[in-house]
Parts: structure tokens; C-alpha cells; sequence
């Protein structure tokens, strides 16, 4: 043909199907019968023509399989059997619209706010939109609820972005859940396939519902107390973690109209709580509200309660009288009900019965046991039951007491100051419970006629109950400023012929020293009281004590009560509030009541007298009382030294020596000194307990089972509890035939509540192990770089905290080196340190275990002595580890000073058989490791050993050098510093050092006089080193070391402190309202005797500032900058330096 087919028609049918229609061309243009159509159609962006061929008969057909909503070329031919003729024009047609055909492509997500999210996305190109599109459906997949919602956008609230990208904000999403959030477009013709999903999280935010299901109970006892159970909010309204909740007691007045009084109570995540000390038989609603660390969520409904009314104790079994042989046991019983339950106490002959009987008592019946019965307790018992409403006496029974018919020879049995002596024999020592669980002994005597007589009873391990709770409060320090004073007033004032036990004592000094740090508490009422409680605490049943314990004669104690206390009641109760001055002068007294002036407030209130100790006590913010004595009646400091009556003890992993079957056995040596004593070893891992008898001045060597060793971190009970009759020294052990270590045990006295530890760089683990002597011990850990415990992260500004018991461990090792830990407790511990194995130098063989017990750091000193190993060759290393910031480490052989901050350290070589003087200007850790054989040349292996500063030093050391097998330590020896004039005095096993062989002094010049330092050659067992004069002190470290084996510790150590030190909270932070995006400013402050107080702030438990110091003032603050919602919750700061470790109360931030 030559034209082509006509009148041609094209309509779309669908998205996929465009219908064409045409006539054949004109017969004059045919040439020849029509024998086939071809169609030709080509899309605008694929460019690709495709045909379809249809018979010569056709005049229509479908074109299908098209893509939607796109435009078509189209042109048609007509064909006889000589060929094709011309295609025809071209001919536009577009498909109908259809549903996309993909999901649109998220690129980034971001929260706005905390349920807020900003989306961008890629837009669908025309190809992928099959049509225009109308909107998108955002899906959000909460995978925390198992949700998903569809949310329409409209594509008029969608923003368009450069490069085809979009943005959209969608809003209320669920608070603290992970999202995925994925979208599908949609046209007029249906929705598209969705598109990638991508994650996201909310953060939290108060609930947005209250606790469910509360039920509401009785509670014990029903008139006073109730028990409230409830469920968490719902899930989805939780809107984070819930760390409390609030419950709110609404208690409504009768006979007063709407009226109602509302407390306020603040538990942590339990969902139950016992309300106590409401009022009986009165009506109380109750509502909860759940808090995340954002704020606090709606209440609940409230729910109504009436608690029950008061009954009076009725009597149900009275005690039942008994006839008992002396030595037998027997149990009396009282009962009786009442609301609330009544409480009982027993009443021998009348009299409140002394604590030293076993009672126990629950729900309202109580049980008397009576052990080993003496004629003193034959008598009268009864029970007195009292609660709220009534007071009821059971019957009396008597209990009659037969068959003590010793002689002459024994001390009968008595009950004294609430201590019950048994019969003992002339001669002997008896040991007694004391009410408070420790033990007191007393001695059975001869008087000038011959006759038995008690000793004086030994209480200084006893503290009377009341000083026990005491001492409690003074431990538990949070809120020590508001109720202190009212503890040690209710300790004394209850019984004015109270009898202290020794303990009881040192708990008093302690208490007074810290009223000198309450500076707003004390008023002219409260000083009356505590005037009074001064009379009691010196009584004349006390004036003996006082002065066997602290020296004070009774002749001016005395003085104190006849003449100045009275003196000072009668000024505090007839002085005005507008008093200038008042003075009272005495023999041994003096005290001053004066008004500070508001220009000078700090005026010198110091006396110039010699021998004087003043004690200064505020009364208000402008005036204060000044007890000045001539005995001071607080100690400033006290020493004690490594020989003791208590010690724990422990051991950590040792390095295992592979063509070695064994491991490391652990070991302890004790020393005994002038006296026999009883020893009590207890394994606190699997509970046994074994008892020795060691004569004086000789050792026992016990070996102890190896799985005491701490192996694994976290806590156990892997340690050993000792305890003495008498003073003794403790040694322990590492010992294996290649490998070894050992440390000097300290005993209990002598334990702190901050310690900083030096390890080396490990070849395999740097490790320490804490030990707990106390409940309720809580330990914060502040390592010197990230370390992992646990799966999590801990640094300098995150702290490991945890809580350990009496008689628990705490091991951790980890391979990287530890120094500069910092150990910070709220109870003393025991601390040791060191490596499983490690090569000193780094480099240089062999590997070998370190181990030490450190020293607390308020015993740590500033100058030091050094002197190098004996018999080596390549010299030996020295750390100084800073207890404190700005410390600076002055070597006076070559003059250099190195500052360094707390827990940072600086190291340095000692030529062999030389000496050096050290001194830091704050207290410092000096550590001294021995290079291993390799590096030496000769024998042994590394060890690390402590230095002491020279107020440790001490003037007569007992240890013990131990005793291995044959070759296994071939050099055993001592290192002695001691001032230069005085080294002649030494003696050792009571002969002069002129008799050893080859003792070489090397001179050391310090800037107090010239030392004298030597190592001395000595033979294993039990040595004595000491001067002839008691007052001239000298250092003592021994160590052994064989070809494959070292070892070495400190001799002996003087530990001196103060044993009144504190860090108490004087300002706690306050909770704050405030408008979005302003600046707030939290502050709390703490007091210690100490120069540096390190803090850090939490919001909830997590850390929100940097590890740091305190201002001179002990100030710390938090400036929170713009303030967000993010930012409301509960603040608080944590204190730490030697005294232990404090934390303020939570300030919320709203």
C-alpha cells in the first residue's frame, strides 16, 4: 500500500489496556488484498517500540500489558503480500491511573521531641507512581505493645525537598517504645506495596495512667496499720521505666466538714506497701500515682478504708512457776491478744528484767529462755502487756533455784551492768554476752583476805543498746544533721544512773565531736539537754572508766559535774537571746556563752594557754559555748598497729603453672606474741570452723583449702574470718614450687573506707579483692579507665556500685593494668591487690604473682624512705600513686618533682644498693616491685611490696620469715631505714646488729636528719627486731626469693588516724519548678576533716557530671542549661573521700 490505514481511534480501557480502531486505507491506495495490520506503540520513559501484528481483516484490536498512567506513541501500517506500506502519524494515548508500584524508599528519621518524629523520604518516580498521588499512610509498628496504626498523611501537609526528597512530622507516638516505621502511597485508584522499614525509639515521659487493680487490706496491726497491693499502669500508658510510685493518704476529719489531711508517701518499685501509725478506727482514702524518671503520672480513683478499733492486752497464759536445778536450761511463756498486738516486757522481782536473758516475742506471745541457771536468777518473773489502749500484768511465777553448793574457791554469780557472770573458780577467766552481740571478760581474784572476788569487768568490745542505735545513726549520716543530737540526747537522758560500757565511751567522743559540725540545731533548749547528757556521760559511776580509757583524773571529772555543769544549767536556763558574753573559769574548765558578731563571724575563739583543748559548740547561726579543758575530751588521733585480735582474710587467683600438676595453696602463719592464744579460724565459704591453741611467742603454720582462691568476678563468701584471744601477727601466703607472694594481714582496727590500689601491667589480670566486716556495706569503684563488668562499661565518671555483708568478698580481675583505682565504702573493708601474673619490667621473664593488703588512705603518709633490694644487679621499681589532686612527688637523689592528680601514678627506676628520700606533698601510695631473674641476672623472680611512710614506722616488729622447701628461697632478708644516730639501738632476737655478718649502711639525707638504710641477711621462722629505746621508730620489710620463686611484704605497720572523722551532707540539693528552656542550678555541699571531697551528680542511676572535687567550701554544682523535658527527674550527688562515701537526698526537677 502506499498510505496507510484511516481514521484511526484510540481510547485507554484501563491502566494496562488502550483500545485502537481504524479502516483500511483507501482501495485506490491498496495495491493488492490487505493481508495484516502491524501496531506500533513506544512509552514515554522506556523508549522501547514494541509492535503487534493483527489479520488483514481486523479493524480493531487491544493493546495490553501496559504500563499505568503513561503515555503511548502509537502508529499503525497496513501490509499486502508485496510488503508494508507507510505507518501512519503517530497517535498519544495515556492508560488509566493505577496503585503504585513500590513503597516509598525512608531515608533518615529523627525525633522532634520524645514522641514526636520527623520522616524523609525519597519521592516515587512517575514510572513508580502509576498515577498522582493523593497521600501516604505512615505504619507504625510498635514492637513493644505488638501494635501497628495507620496514620493517613495528606499529600498537602507533606513538604517537598530539594533532589526529589520529602518531609513529613507525625506526632503522639507511644512514649519508650521501639518503632518500626515504614509508608505506602496511594492514587484514586488504591495503595501501593509498603515500603523499607526503619527503627526508632521514643523516649520516656510521665504516665499517662495511673496503677491498676489496687486492692486494699488489713495490715498488722489492723487499728494502725494497712497493706496495699496494686498492678503497674498498662503498658502503653507506662510511657517508660517506672522507678516509684507515690501514694497519697488522704485521712478524713470527722466532724469537720469536707476537711481532710493528705501525706504523701514515695516507695521505689515494689507494687506493695504497709502503711503503719495511722490513726485506729478513722476513714482514709487512698490514691497511687506511678513516676518514670520524668515526673509522676495521674493518680488512681481513690479508694476508701477504715482501720479497725483499739482493744486493751487481754491475758491469755501467764508464766508458770518452776523448780530447777543449778546448770539446767529452762523457757517461761506469757501470752495475751489486743489491737493493736501488745507489746510485753518481763519483769523479774518487780524490776524491768536485765537483756541478758534470751527473749522473743511474736504476736503478742513471748518466750523467756534461761541458760545454765544460777542461783541469780531464782526470783519473781511476770509479763506486762501494754498497747495503746490498756496496760494488763500476768501472774507471777516463781522460779526457786537448788543445788549450788560450791566453796569458798569460786565467784558466785552476778549480774552486773546487764552482764550475767557465771560461778567460776579462783584464778580464771570467764567470757559474757554483752546486750549487744560482742563478748566482755572478767577475771575471778583473791581480795587482801582471801576471799573470791570479781575484777573489774573488760567491756571494751560492749556497747549498751542505746549506744548501739547510736552509733547506727552515726554511721547511716544522710539525715545525721536533723535527728543526731535527738538520738544522743534519748541515748543518755532515759536513765540518769546509766553505767557505759568502754565501747559505749568511744561512741560518745565520737558523737560529741560531730555536734561540732551541726551548725543550726542546737538551741538554748537543746543545749540544756545536752549539758545534761555531759552530767550523765561523766557520772560518778563512769569517772573510773573514763579514766582507765582516756586518762582523765576523777578528781577533775568531778569538778566538771560539782561545779561548772551546774554552773552552766543554771546560765542556759536563766540567759536571754539577747546575751552579749558569759563566762565560767574553773581549775580544768573554762566555758564561755557569747553572741558572735555579724562583722566577724569567724573570731578567734583560740585560747593561748599551753595544754589547752578547746570544744566549740553553735547554738544558732550567731552564738556559740566553748568548753575549753585541760584533758582533751576528743581524740584527734589514734594508732593502731598490724598485731590485733580480729582479722579477715583472703586470697586471690594465682597464676597457674602449667608443667605444674598443683596450684597455688594458700597459706597463713600466726605469730603469737607474749601471750597464749585461743584462735578461732572460720572459712566463711563452706562454714567451718577450726580452733587452735598457739603458746606464746611461736607460730602456727595452717594450710587452707585451695578454692578459697577468688577465681571468678563478682561476690562470694571466699575468705577466712580470724579471731583471738590475744594479739597476734598474720601472715598469708601464696606458695607454689615456682611461684609465690604473700602480704602482711591487718586486723580489724585497722580497716578504712577508702583505699587506693597500685597493681602492674599484667601479663594475665590485674585483680583486687574487697572484704566486708560489716552489713549493709556499700562499695562505689571508681577505675582509672573503662574497664567491662558484667556485659557493662565502668570509668572514672561511671562508678560499680553494689552492696556487700559481713564476711562477703568482692574479686575482680581484668587484663589491663588497675592502678589508680579507687575503693570508696560507707562501712571499713579490707582491701588487697595485685596481679595473677606479671612480668616486671613489662617485656622481661618470668611471670609472677602480686599481692598486697593496702592501707586505707586516711593512714597513707607523705614521706618516705627508699632503698633498693639486696643482691641485685639491674636496680628495682618504684610507683607513686596520688591519694589526692596536685600532689607533687619530690626525688631528692635527683631533685626532679612530678605533679600528678588522685589515682593517676608516676614510676621510676632505683639503682641497686643505693637509697633514696621521697616526699609528696598529700598523703601517696608508694609501691616497690622487684624485677624479674631475666632481667637481673641472678635469682628471683617479681614481687611487689608496700613502703611505709615514716609515721608508720614502728619501734618492735614480730614476723615471721617462712619456711619452704629445701631451695625453693635461698636468700631471705630485711630492709631496715632508721635515723642515722640511732641505728645503734636496734636489736634483733635480742642480739646487736654489729653480731650479723655483712650489714652495709648506706646514708639517705632527708629533711628530718639523716636515715641510715641496710638489707639484712636473715634465717626463716619467727624473728623480733626492736630498739632499745620504745620512742625511736624504724621501717621493716622482709622478702625471700629463691631461682623460681619470690616474696616479700611489709614487717610490720603503725596506722594512725582519726578516729572521729566524717563526711556528712550539710546541704542537699532542692527540688525545683521550672519553664522550658531556662537554666537551673543545683548545689549540695558536704564537711570532712579531710582537704579534698570528690563528687559526682546522678539523675535517677545515671551519671549526669564528671568524677571531680568539691570547692574549698565542699560545694559542688549542677547548672542545667535550657532545660528540656528530658531534664525532669530526680537529682542527687554522691561524696566520697577517707571518710567514706555519702549521697545527698533527690532534688526533682520539674
Amino acid at each position: 500500500p502506499d498510505s496507510a490505514p484511516i481514521n484511526i481511534l484510540t481510547k485507554a480501557l484501563s491502566a494496562t489496556v488502550i483500545m485502537i480502531m481504524w479502516q483500511p486505507p483507501l482501495l485506490k491506495n491498496r495495491h493488492g488484498i490487505i493481508t495484516a495490520y502491524d501496531i506500533s506503540f513506544q512509552d514515554e520513559f522506556m523508549q522501547i517500540k514494541y509492535h503487534k501484528i493483527v489479520n488483514g481483516t481486523t479493524i480493531s484490536t487491544h493493546l495490553n500489558s501496559l504500563s499505568p498512567y503513561t503515555n503511548y506513541k502509537i502508529t499503525i501500517r497496513a501490509a499486502t503480500n508485496a510488503g508494508y506500506g507507510p505507518a501512519s502519524s503517530s497517535i498519544d494515548q495515556s492508560t488509566l491511573e493505577g496503585i503504585p508500584s513500590v513503597g516509598p524508599n525512608i531515608t533518615r528519621i529523627w525525633l522532634r521531641k520524645s514522641n514526636i518524629i520527623n520522616v524523609i523520604f525519597k519521592a516515587l518516580p512517575k514510572q513508580d507512581s502509576n498515577g498522582i498521588i493523593k497521600g501516604y499512610y505512615l505504619i507504625l509498628h510498635n514492637t513493644n505493645l505488638q501494635s501497628v496504626e495507620n496514620r493517613t498523611i495528606e499529600i498537602s501537609v507533606v513538604t517537598i525537598l530539594p533532589k526529589s526528597f520529602k518531609f513529613l512530622t507525625s506526632s503522639n507516638l507511644q512514649y519508650y517504645s521501639n518503632y518500626t516505621v515504614s509508608l505506602q502511597a496511594y492514587t484514586s485508584k488504591g495503595v501501593g506495596p509498603t515500603g523499607n522499614k526503619f527503627p526508632i525509639r521514643t523516649t520516656e515521659s510521665v504516665p499517662t495512667g495511673s496503677p491498676e487493680n489496687i486492692t486494699v487490706t488489713t495490715g498488722a496491726p489492723p487499728s494502725s496499720a494497712v497493706m496495699i497491693t496494686w498492678n503497674p499502669p498498662l503498658l502503653k500508658d507506662q510511657n517508660g521505666i517506672i522507678i516509684g510510685y507515690t501514694i497519697k493518704l488522704i485521712r478524713l476529719i470527722h466532724n469537720q466538714r469536707n476537711s481532710s489531711q493528705i501525706t504523701s508517701i514515695r516507695i521505689d518499685q515494689a507494687t506493695t506497701a504497709t502503711l503503719t501509725k495511722l490513726n485506729a478506727s478513722t476513714s482514709y482514702r487512698i490514691t497511687i500515682a506511678a513516676s518514670t524518671a520524668i515526673g509522676i503520672g495521674p493518680y488512681s480513683l481513690p479508694i476508701s478504708y477504715k482501720t479497725h478499733d483499739l482493744v486493751g492486752p487481754k491475758i491469755i497464759l501467764s508464766p508458770k512457776n518452776k523448780v530447777l536445778q543449778v546448770g539446767s536450761n529452762t523457757n517461761l511463756f506469757c501470752t495475751a491478744v489486743g489491737e493493736p498486738i501488745p507489746k510485753v516486757q518481763w519483769l523479774f522481782n518487780n524490776q524491768i528484767i536485765s537483756p541478758v536473758y534470751q527473749i522473743t516475742t511474736h504476736d503478742g506471745a513471748s518466750q523467756l529462755v534461761i541458760h545454765n541457771i544460777q542461783k541469780v536468777d531464782a526470783g519473781e518473773y511476770r509479763c506486762i502487756f501494754h498497747n495503746i489502749k490498756n496496760t494488763s500484768l500476768t501472774t507471777s511465777a516463781n522460779v526457786t533455784v537448788f543445788g549450788d553448793n560450791l566453796s569458798t574457791n569460786y565467784c558466785s554469780s552476778e549480774i552486773k551492768n546487764n552482764i550475767r557472770w557465771l560461778t567460776i573458780p579462783i584464778g580464771e577467766t570467764t567470757v559474757s554476752p554483752c546486750p549487744v552481740p560482742s563478748k566482755a571478760t572478767r577475771k575471778c581474784l583473791l581480795d587482801e583476805n582471801k576471799r573470791p572476788k570479781w575484777d573489774h569487768e573488760n567491756t571494751s568490745q560492749c556497747l549498751s543498746p542505746k549506744f548501739y542505735t547510736l552509733m547506727q545513726s552515726m554511721d547511716n549520716s544522710t539525715n545525721i544533721k536533723k535527728d543526731f543530737l535527738i538520738h544522743l540526747l534519748q541515748s543518755t537522758v532515759d536513765d540518769e544512773k546509766i553505767n557505759l560500757y568502754q565501747a559505749d565511751l568511744n561512741i560518745a567522743l565520737a558523737a560529741l565531736s560531730r555536734i561540732n559540725n551541726i551548725t543550726t540545731e542546737l538551741t538554748m533548749h537543746s543545749l540544756k539537754k545536752l549539758v545534761h547528757v555531759v552530767d550523765i556521760l561523766l557520772n560518778t559511776a563512769n569517772i573510773n572508766l573514763w579514766n582507765k580509757i582516756y586518762q582523765i583524773s576523777p578528781s577533775k571529772v568531778t569538778y566538771y559535774i560539782a561545779d561548772i555543769i551546774q554552773n552552766l544549767r543554771k546560765l542556759t536556763t536563766k540567759t536571754k537571746s539577747n546575751f552579749t558574753t558569759a563566762i565560767f573559769q574553773a581549775d580544768s574548765l573554762g566555758v564561755q556563752l557569747r553572741k558572735l558578731e555579724l562583722k566577724s563571724p569567724a573570731m578567734d575563739l583560740t585560747t593561748k594557754a599551753r595544754n589547752i583543748n578547746e570544744t566549740i559548740f553553735r547554738i544558732s547561726n550567731e552564738s556559740i559555748i566553748t568548753l575549753v579543758t585541760s584533758q582533751p575530751l576528743l581524740a584527734s588521733t589514734t594508732s593502731v598497729a598490724n598485731h590485733g585480735r580480729e582479722f579477715y582474710i583472703g586470697y586471690m587467683r594465682a597464676f597457674k603453672i602449667f608443667w605444674f600438676d598443683s596450684s597455688h595453696t594458700p597459706h597463713v602463719m600466726i605469730t603469737t606474741l607474749d601471750r597464749r592464744a585461743h584462735i578461732t579460724l572460720t572459712n566463711n565459704n563452706d562454714k567451718t570452723t577450726t580452733n587452735y591453741v598457739i603458746n606464746a611467742r611461736s607460730v602456727k603454720e595452717i594450710e587452707l583449702p585451695v578454692p578459697l582462691q577468688n577465681t571468678a568476678n563478682g561476690i562470694s563468701s571466699k575468705n577466712v574470718h580470724i579471731t583471738s584471744t590475744e594479739d597476734v601477727v598474720v601472715e598469708c601466703y601464696h606458695v607454689h614450687q615456682v611461684s609465690a607472694d604473700g602480704y602482711l594481714a591487718l586486723p580489724t582496727t585497722s580497716y578504712g573506707k577508702q583505699y587506693i590500689i597500685a597493681t602492674y601491667t599484667p601479663n594475665s589480670l590485674s585483680q583486687f579483692l574487697i572484704i566486708a566486716s560489716q552489713d549493709q556495706t556499700k562499695i562505689s569503684i571508681i577505675f582509672s579507665h573503662n574497664v567491662v563488668y558484667n556485659g557493662k562499661t565502668y570509668s572514672k565518671n561511671k562508678h560499680l556500685i553494689f552492696t556487700m555483708q559481713a564476711s562477703q568478698s568482692f574479686y575482680y580481675g581484668y587484663d589491663e593494668d588497675l592502678t589508680g583505682t579507687i575503693i570508696n565504702a560507707n562501712k571499713n573493708v579490707a582491701v588487697l591487690a595485685g596481679n595473677r601474673c606479671a612480668n616486671v619490667p613489662v617485656g622481661s621473664n618470668p611471670c609472677e604473682v602480686l599481692i598486697e593488703q593496702f592501707l586505707p588512705t586516711r593512714t597513707l603518709g607523705m614521706n618516705y624512705i627508699l632503698t633498693s633490694f639486696a643482691d641485685r644487679i639491674a636496680g628495682d621499681i618504684f610507683r607513686v600513686v596520688a591519694a589526692y589532686d596536685d600532689t607533687k612527688v619530690q626525688m631528692h637523689l635527683n631533685g626532679q618533682i612530678r605533679t600528678i592528680s588522685q589515682g593517676s601514678y608516676t614510676e621510676f627506676e632505683l639503682a641497686s644498693d643505693s637509697g633514696m628520700y621521697l616526699n609528696c606533698s598529700k598523703p601517696c601510695v608508694v609501691a616497690h616491685y622487684s624485677k624479674g631473674h631475666v632481667s637481673n641476672d641472678d635469682h628471683a623472680e617479681p614481687m611487689m611490696i608496700l613502703i611505709p611512710a615514716i609515721n608508720q614506722y614502728q619501734s618492735n616488729y614480730t614476723f615471721y620469715s617462712v619456711i619452704t622447701r629445701e631451695g625453693e628461697v635461698t636468700n631471705r632478708y630485711v630492709n631496715i631505714a632508721i635515723l642515722d644516730s640511732q641505728k645503734s639501738g636496734l636489736r634483733m632476737d635480742g642480739n646487736t646488729l654489729q653480731r650479723l655478718h655483712h650489714v652495709v649502711w648506706r646514708q639517705v639525707p632527708t629533711n628530718f636528719g639523716t636515715y641510715a638504710v641496710a638489707a639484712i641477711s636473715i634465717e626463716d621462722g619467727r624473728h623480733a627486731i626492736n630498739h632499745i629505746n620504745p620512742n625511736i621508730y624504724f621501717s621493716l620489710t622482709q622478702y625471700g626469693y629463691g631461682r623460681t620463686l619470690s616474696y616479700g611484704f611489709l614487717a610490720g605497720v603503725k596506722l594512725s588516724f582519726n578516729p572521729n572523722d566524717y563526711l556528712l551532707i550539710v546541704q542537699h540539693p532542692r527540688s525545683q519548678n521550672v519553664t522550658e528552656g531556662q537554666d537551673v542550678t543545683l548545689t549540695c555541699k558536704a564537711g570532712s576533716i579531710y582537704q579534698q571531697i570528690n563528687v559526682i551528680w546522678l539523675k535517677g542511676n545515671i551519671y549526669v557530671s564528671k568524677y571531680a572535687t568539691t570547692n574549698s567550701a565542699g560545694e559542688s554544682q549542677l547548672t542545667l542549661h535550657k532545660v528540656t523535658r528530658n531534664d525532669v527527674g530526680y537529682y542527687h550527688c554522691r561524696f566520697s573521700n577517707p571518710a567514706g562515701l555519702n549521697e545527698s537526698q533527690s532534688a526533682y526537677i520539674d
